[in-house]
């Protein structure tokens, strides 16, 4: 019998191990796919900032051109920043979808209004998220709910659901997912959404 659970022990400690490797490989996973949907989403957005830097240029507007400049900067410095982490503080998260609106906002020549709100019983240093988890849900509202309006409203709230968990809503005013499905249905692409 002591043989017996001794062997037993043993493989439940060897089963213990490989459950822990196992689950250790599938975080490593899942952090390795977040860099690279964040490397294929970035582009995107480069894109467009660069092209709105261009039209104020063009248009000879130096102080927009150089204030959208200067945030887009910031933007792309912290969301280097940020891949070198696991998980950000959510302060710096909301700070850095902030300075995200405000571009976009400019983008959109001021289309649409933006409000985000933390719940006070949230510590907003002390809550940690992974990083950039906020800003791709966020431009999909823009994106397919608000671009073609002209008083486009988003709304960011963050709240306590209990101890070990916050609830992030995203709502906007937009035509709707099934709106936008029919539109980009009726003009098809070459670009694949990430």
């Amino acid at each position: 019998l002591i043989g017996w659970l001794i062997i037993w022990d043993i493989a439940a400690r060897a089963r213990a191990r490989r459950e822990e490797e196992r689950m250790k490989f599938k975080a490593e996973k899942l952090q390795l796919e977040q860099k690279a949907l964040y490397a294929m989403m970035n582009p995107h957005f480069t894109f467009n900032a660069l092209q709105s830097i261009q039209y104020f240029i063009h248009k000879q507007d130096k102080i927009s051109a150089n204030k959208f400049l200067s945030r887009f900067a910031k933007l792309i410095r912290q969301n280097l920043e940020s891949t070198q982490q696991e998980t950000i503080a959510l302060g710096e998260e909301v700070d850095r979808l902030d300075l995200y609106l405000s571009l976009e906002q400019m983008r959109f020549k001021d289309r649409f209004v933006y409000d985000v709100t933390i719940d006070r019983s949230i510590d907003p240093v002390h809550t940690m998220i992974p990083p950039m988890i906020l800003q791709p849900f966020v431009e999909n509202s823009i994106k397919h709910g608000i671009s073609n309006m002209d008083d486009g409203k988003i709304e960011v709230k963050i709240a306590q659901v209990d101890e070990d968990y916050i609830s992030i809503l995203i709502i906007d005013n937009g035509i709707g997912v099934e709106a936008s499905k029919l539109r980009r249905a009726n003009r098809p692409s070459e670009h694949v959404s990430r």
